[in-house]
């Protein structure tokens, strides 16, 4: 079964769904520059597994799930809604982070002075 098979039935989120959040946060994770989450120094399985984890174990989380489901028409749109919305999930826990917020910073003081382009 896939799991867009599975989400629009009456199963809701099972293995086929976890399977491909998995896929899609390695790929995300491991192809961008996003810091991986808490406790883990890189992106390895064990990171994949407890930041899906982490995904699934939220209101947000499984809402974004649930609403990738709802907008989507098959397996392809599935995929490509749920991989924009783990990437904007990981853009904002990037921004969260210290070097996030002086990145931010930075931005900010640099846009106001016009000697510098953005």
């Amino acid at each position: 079964m896939s799991a867009f098979a599975e989400l629009s039935g009456s199963e809701g989120i099972g293995p086929a769904t976890v399977r491909l959040l998995i896929r899609l946060v390695a790929q995300t994770g491991r192809t961008a520059s996003f810091p991986p989450p808490l406790g883990h120094p890189r992106w390895s399985d064990q990171a994949v597994i407890d930041y899906v984890g982490s995904i699934l174990s939220t209101v947000r989380g499984t809402g974004m799930v649930t609403n990738c489901a709802i907008t989507a028409v098959d397996d392809s749109s599935l995929e490509r809604l749920l991989l924009v919305s783990i990437r904007r999930l990981l853009i904002d826990e990037a921004k969260a982070t210290p070097v996030g917020r002086l990145r931010r910073r930075l931005r900010t003081l640099l846009t106001k002075d016009g000697r510098f382009i953005s």
